[in-house]
């Protein structure tokens, strides 16, 4: 069975003045042990950078196709950038974490799912929501088998 094994590093930014996005540590509390701090109703910038180039053919947030723009940066890259607002979802209740699913679909790869552990808050609760480690990128290793509809993460980092 042959193997594919790429990078992907998903950066994301609030869209009004490239503002940084947090992370904490949860410990084992929950699915994963990060947990990304957004707020409601808010637009982000996403940068989806490949190594080595993989072409990916659709994003989806939450269910929903995003419109990409692809840039070529050199011959061991591929950047793909998108908006996403947060308008419509809802508060996390204290205690719990939500699941912010994208999903890249990579030709002649499959289907790669990053299931990313979320935490929302209000607009005005900038103490809580900028509380944490500024979040540069997640780094996800990634392999695809010949013959599967599906990319497995091998490893995930935040950075």
């Amino acid at each position: 069975m042959e193997k594919n094994n790429f990078k992907v590093m998903l950066y994301i930014k609030k869209d009004t003045e490239n503002e940084q996005v947090f992370f904490k540590t949860d410990g084992q509390r929950f699915s994963t042990d990060k947990t990304i701090k957004l707020t409601v109703d808010t637009s982000y910038g996403f940068s989806v950078i490949t190594r080595p180039p993989q072409i990916i053919q659709n994003i989806s947030v939450m269910g929903t196709n995003v419109n990409t723009t692809e840039m070529t940066g050199d011959s061991s890259s591929l950047t793909y950038t998108f908006s996403w607002p947060s308008t419509g979802t809802q508060l996390t209740t204290k205690g719990k974490r939500d699941i912010l699913p994208v999903v890249l679909e990579v030709k002649d790869n499959g289907s790669l799912t990053m299931n990313l552990q979320i935490k929302f808050y209000k607009l005005e609760d900038k103490q809580h929501y900028t509380w944490g480690t500024p979040l540069n990128h997640i780094e996800f290793e990634c392999e695809s088998k010949s013959g599967t509809s599906f990319v497995d993460i091998v490893k995930q980092t935040y950075r």
